[in-house]
């Protein structure tokens, strides 16, 4: 595909050609090199983390280009830089990439790689693991909804001392937030292990289950030197819960608060995803998490309707 927006006659480039040459025979003439150029043109702010008085004409300019005013856009140019870049070698003496040949190394900090090519894609990809990783920090807060706890039981503060999880704490640590419970298919052995476990605990009968709580870990809910205790997040699991919960609203989920993850696990796995266009998702998956004697009516009632 072209990069040019509109085509251009062989006359009309020859003469935008030598009016690039002139400015460049310009910027030499003030001693600016290039890349300290466009550094300069675009820069925000200085060393000493200050905003950057620029002229009226410098910020006119940047901000058109910026704000998509003018016919070619800041990605119009990004992309141009990275097209030259794949069409030159590596310098002999380059050695920022592993083997002079590798794409991205994630032990490789993005301004220490020399070579346009890997520099630009490795900047592309820290970019996208910052946008991936403020959306897992949203779908994982409790405010996110995907949260349940599988005990009533208060749990200690993080600064107490742990206790080894037992076999019965296992179980019940198995019945963490329901996006992660969906896929497994033992949602009835989970949910009656954490309710032997509640009946345990209230019982006094020495149960060292832990409670369920998100992004810190699992913490012991024994109380160790009188340490404060605080109550556990998010509603106590049932069957509930399990049964309204469906693949289409985690989708929903996902779509809604984890756009970037969401387009890059369908183009993980559907190498037809093209850009612009709505990736086809697969139609055929359970629509619900748990048969329940409810809903397991309405589906035999349905499928007699259709039976006539």
């Amino acid at each position: 595909m072209s990069l040019w927006r509109k085509p251009k006659s062989d006359e009309e480039l020859k003469g935008d050609l030598i009016k690039l040459d002139n400015v460049l025979e310009c910027l030499k003439g003030n001693e600016l090199r290039l890349d300290y150029f466009l550094f300069l043109l675009f820069v925000y702010k200085d060393c000493n983390d200050k905003k950057i008085q620029r002229s009226a004409r410098h910020r006119q300019m940047v901000v058109a280009i910026i704000n998509g005013s003018h016919e070619y856009t800041i990605t119009d140019v990004v992309e141009a830089m990275y097209s030259t870049a794949t069409a030159y070698k590596y310098r002999h003496d380059d050695n920022t990439m592993p083997g002079f040949a590798a794409t991205f190394s994630p032990t490789q900090r993005t301004r220490d790689i020399r070579h346009a090519q890997p520099g630009l894609l490795s900047w592309a990809v820290w970019s996208t693991t910052r946008l991936i990783q403020g959306e897992a920090e949203t779908l994982t807060a409790f405010e996110a909804g995907l949260h349940v706890r599988g005990t009533t039981r208060k749990i200690a503060k993080d600064h107490d001392l742990q206790r080894p999880h037992t076999a019965a704490s296992i179980s019940a640590v198995e019945t963490q937030p329901a996006m992660v419970r969906e896929g497994r298919g033992s949602g009835a052995q989970s949910v009656d292990a954490a309710e032997r476990a509640e009946g345990a605990s209230s019982g006094g009968g020495g149960s060292t289950h832990p409670g369920v709580q998100g992004g810190g870990g699992v913490t012991s809910t024994k109380r160790r030197g009188g340490a404060e205790e605080r109550q556990s997040k998010g509603p106590l699991i049932s069957w509930d819960i399990l049964s309204k919960f469906s693949f289409q609203s985690l989708q929903l989920k996902f779509k809604q608060d984890a756009p970037v993850m969401w387009h890059l696990v369908n183009a993980y796995t559907n190498s037809s995803v093209q850009e612009g266009q709505t990736p086809v998702v697969r139609s055929r998956r359970p629509q619900t998490l748990v048969s329940t004697e409810n809903n397991v009516r309405e589906k035999m009632h349905s499928r007699r309707q259709l039976l006539g």
